[in-house]
């Protein structure tokens, strides 16, 4: 096992590369969940990983149900399969609500108006409603609770922490507000310890080969919690130490190699975001680039060889998207040929032909 195996595994494993996913409800529940703050960043970090697919298809996941769009880990929103939204909450929430007590404080929010807040929503919602962020702001405001200073929005995440609400449909470009237990009729109900070995086994399936750090800081669970659940599945998943480090991974996982095509990845890809350890991938210096001001705002990202080659940014015209790339290291006559073709994958996914230029 070298690194380029660790590499172009992880590029197997998260369908990125020579992927047979179906339907984007498929690749959500392989990944566990997918980061999603970008919401069409994600929406490409779902299409990139299922052949043929289009922008209008995922999209219609979403609206259908099949896919949830909530906070369910690191206070950050994800996509995940919406059978699997409340107990992921449930699991992984309890610990980031407790690392966020003393900005509740410096924002006067005591538990007493979480209550309350949580409480109007649920009555805003009932029945089926769909609110957008700003309705839900004026149900706040309307009942003497102020919303500036991002206490509004703070009440909307303890919400989705609490698994009373998550994002719903679309309304023109703003995703609805719904109460989950509405939206999403059949919940997989699990105890702690299920918990515990469903989300590392995924994890560590999809995501693998990966350390217990990367998945710590994915889940923000304890070492406790992840020996236990690495205890529980000696048969799924095995390790293997490559250059003093060890990795886990998929038992029935062996050595891939490297594949010849490029990719053209979303900022806040898993391919990126999945691990605590980013430096099999990308330079220090590299990374101060994709994550400009270090601002925690992540670039698009060029893939060649399971190593980030630079970034892109795309713009979208009515009859065209243009891609727009900065190079890291020199490109080839082939890289660049597989860079087009990763293009095309994008236009095809936008229903856009898809022009390519260089420097950002």
């Amino acid at each position: 096992m070298t690194r380029s195996n660790i590499l172009a595994m992880r590029l197997q494993r998260q369908h990125i590369m020579a992927s047979r996913c179906t339907t984007p409800a498929e690749v959500v529940m392989s990944l566990g969940a997918m980061q999603a703050q970008d919401y069409l960043g994600a929406l490409w970090s779902v299409g990139l990983r299922l052949p043929g697919s289009k922008v209008e298809s995922i999209e219609q996941a979403l609206s259908a149900g099949e896919i949830v769009r909530t906070w369910p880990m690191r206070g950050t929103l994800h996509f995940v399969p919406a059978a699997d939204a409340r107990w992921m909450v449930k699991l992984m929430a309890p610990r980031v609500i407790s690392s966020g007590k003393a900005r509740d404080r410096a924002l006067g929010l005591t538990e007493d108006t979480y209550a309350t807040g949580l409480e109007l929503f649920r009555e805003a919602l009932s029945g089926g409603k769909q609110l957008e962020r700003s309705e839900m702001m004026a149900v706040l405001e309307a009942q003497g609770i102020t919303t500036t200073e991002q206490r509004g929005y703070h009440i909307l995440w303890r919400a989705a922490q609490e698994a009373l609400i998550c994002l719903g449909p679309t309304h023109g470009k703003q995703q609805s507000f719904v109460l989950l237990d509405e939206w999403v009729t059949k919940h997989r109900d699990l105890s702690h310890e299920e918990a515990l070995v469903e989300i590392a086994c995924r994890y560590f399936i999809s995501h693998g080969p990966a350390t217990t750090k990367d998945f710590m800081r994915w889940t923000k669970l304890t070492a406790k919690d992840t020996a236990f659940a690495l205890e529980q599945l000696s048969t799924e998943l095995a390790p293997v130490t490559v250059e003093g480090v060890e990795y886990w991974m998929s038992s029935d996982a062996e050595p891939t190699k490297m594949g010849d095509q490029a990719y053209l990845l979303p900022g806040f890809d898993e391919y990126m975001l999945g691990y605590s350890d980013r430096s099999l991938i990308v330079t220090d210096e590299q990374h101060r680039l994709i994550v400009p001001g270090k601002n925690g705002m992540f670039m698009p990202t060029i893939i060649i060889d399971g190593r980030v080659a630079g970034i892109w940014k795309r713009v979208i015209k009515r009859k065209e998207v243009i891609i727009t790339l900065q190079p890291f290291v020199p490109l080839s006559k082939a890289d660049l040929q597989r860079i087009a073709q990763a293009a095309d994958r994008y236009g095809e996914y936008l229903g856009l032909p898809a022009l390519l230029q260089a420097g950002i």
